[in-house]
């Protein structure tokens, strides 16, 4: 019995058949996969030698005891998490959104963080 269930084909997937039918039938090369996307996109790294040009905005994260400078209905730039407190992030980061303002580019003032934290 178990050599010749081995030995049988297995059953074809119908769903697999029918969107293969649907495809030919609308002329389409080849049937749409169904995949599930988590609706993110992958963002590509921001050079350090970008220079901003658009509004900024702080973005207080209270729970995380961080803050994010970030483009105005954008993407963030740049996030500093203090190992003190929530408000000393704040301050870091409100400090960053002006030097960015100024004419600074992303890697000074990634530079200036870390010199910062660390220092």
């Amino acid at each position: 019995m178990l050599q010749s269930a081995q030995k049988s084909k297995p059953v074809p997937n119908r769903k697999a058949a029918l969107r293969e039918e649907a495809a030919q039938s609308r002329g389409l090369k080849r049937p749409c996969q169904k995949e599930v996307s988590t609706g993110k996109k992958k963002l590509e790294k921001i050079p350090d030698s970008y220079q901003v040009t658009e509004e900024l905005l702080l973005m207080p994260y209270r729970k995380l005891g961080s803050c994010a400078v970030r483009i105005k209905q954008g993407r963030q730039l740049i996030q500093v998490s203090s190992p003190r407190e929530f408000e000393d992030s704040k301050k870091m980061a409100l400090e960053m959104k002006k030097m960015l303002e100024a004419g600074k580019s992303l890697g000074q003032v990634r530079a200036w963080q870390e010199k910062k934290l660390t220092g």
